[in-house]
C-alpha cells in the first residue's frame, strides 16, 4: 500500500472511531458540520434584488391629418410623436404650449420636400379670404391659398447640441438662418438627414421627438405631388390638413 493510501485510510478510521465512540452519532455529525461552516460551500442567501425601476416615460401626442390620396379620395390618418423632454426640454415645452393652446388644429403641412426628405408644418393655414368658389366638379382642396399664422410666443433657444440626430422619423424645430429663431413650425425627417446636425463650423436643427407610430402616413404625405405657391416651394397640390394635435 502506498503512503498516500495509508494516510487516507487512517483519516477515515479516525472519523469513524470518533463517531462510533459516542451514543449520539447524528449529534456529533451535526456538531462537526456546524463547526466546519455547515458542510456546504454555498453562500448564505442575500436580500432579494431590488426590482428594476420603471422605464422613463415621455410625453406623446397624436397628429390627425386629412389629405388627398393618389386615388383622388380624401383620406384621414394619424401618427404619434414621442417628445424627449429630457434632452430637449425647451423645444418640447414650446411645442406643448402651442399644442395646448390649440394652435396646430386646422393648420396645414405646407412643405413636402422629397429632395431634402422632410415634411413640415405648424405655421400656415388656408387663407379663407382669398378662397374662390370652385367650379363644378373642381377639387376644392386643390391649390388653396395659404397664409402664415401669427405665432403666440417668443422664439426659443436652439437645442441642436443635445445628442439627438436628424435620423428618419425624428422630429425637429424648423427655423430661419438665425439659430435661435424657432417658434411654432416643426418637421419630420423622412430619411436620415445628418446634414441638419450641428458641426464644428455650423449650428444644426434641434431634434426633440420621434415618430413612434404611423410613419407610413408621413411617407404618404411626402410622396404627394407638389407645386410652388404663395412664395413657398414644395407645397402639396392638394391641401394636407392637420386636423388636431392632442396629448395621449
Amino acid at each position: 500500500m502506498s503512503t498516500r493510501r495509508f494516510l487516507v485510510s487512517l483519516a477515515l478510521l479516525g472519523v469513524v472511531g470518533l463517531v462510533a465512540g459516542t451514543d449520539c452519532t447524528s449529534e456529533v455529525i451535526d456538531a462537526l458540520l456546524a463547526g466546519s461552516g455547515g458542510g456546504s460551500n454555498e453562500p448564505e442567501p442575500g436580500p432579494p434584488a431590488e426590482p428594476p425601476g420603471p422605464e422613463p416615460t415621455f410625453p406623446r401626442v397624436r397628429i390627425s391629418v386629412e389629405y388627398t390620396a393618389s386615388s383622388g379620395d380624401r383620406v384621414r390618418g394619424n401618427f404619434v410623436i414621442e417628445l424627449n423632454d429630457e434632452l430637449a426640454p425647451i423645444s418640447t415645452a414650446n411645442f406643448l404650449k402651442y399644442l395646448d393652446a390649440g394652435f396646430y388644429d386646422n393648420t396645414v403641412f405646407h412643405r413636402a420636400d422629397s429632395g431634402l426628405g422632410v415634411v413640415q408644418g405648424g405655421g400656415f393655414v388656408v387663407d379663407e379670404e382669398r378662397m374662390e368658389e370652385p367650379e363644378e366638379e373642381e377639387d376644392e382642396f386643390k391649390s388653396q391659398p395659404l397664409k402664415l399664422k401669427p405665432v403666440l410666443y417668443d422664439p426659443i433657444e436652439n437645442e441642436d447640441i443635445n445628442g439627438q440626430r436628424n435620423l428618419r422619423g425624428s422630429v425637429g424645430v424648423a427655423r430661419t438662418a438665425d439659430p435661435d429663431s424657432g417658434t411654432s413650425q416643426w418637421y419630420v425627417n423622412t430619411r436620415d438627414n445628418l446634414g441638419l446636425d450641428p458641426t464644428g463650423a455650423a449650428r444644426g436643427y434641434a431634434v426633440f421627438g420621434q415618430v413612434v407610430g404611423g410613419l407610413s402616413i408621413v411617407d404618404e404625405i411626402q410622396a404627394l405631388p407638389v407645386e410652388a405657391r404663395d412664395d413657398l416651394l414644395n407645397v402639396p397640390v392638394h391641401t394636407v390638413l392637420l386636423l388636431t394635435a392632442e396629448r395621449i
